[in-house]
């Protein structure tokens, strides 16, 4: 999983990133060696969550993706003081897993 950070590098950044890695571990849809945080800093405690990821093959793309935005956005002001202005998901790959 790559992470990157936009303007800042210090304990809230890597909170942020706690927590969206948590909720990207929470659902098995995504592919998680296959994603990308990028965290970008506005003013007075707002920020954008930028996330290019891989999901499994055969599902809801836009429910999968509004569920995230939801959640990810949700967690992050419960834990946090910051406000999550957007939560940008861009699914760059599609890949066929098998359950076993």
């Amino acid at each position: 999983m790559a992470v990157r950070l936009k303007k800042r590098s210090d304990a809230a950044s890597l909170t942020l990133i706690t927590i969206v890695m948590m909720c990207l571990h929470e659902h098995e849809e995504v592919v998680l060696p296959d994603t990308s945080i990028d965290i970008l800093f506005g003013r007075n405690g707002h920020c954008t969550i930028v996330l290019k990821m891989t999901l499994e093959y055969g599902l809801n793309i836009l429910h999968v993706c509004e569920k995230l935005q939801k959640y990810i956005k949700e967690e992050i002001e419960a834990m946090t003081n910051f406000t999550v202005e957007r939560v940008d998901i861009t699914v760059q790959n599609m890949v066929y897993r098998k359950r076993g």
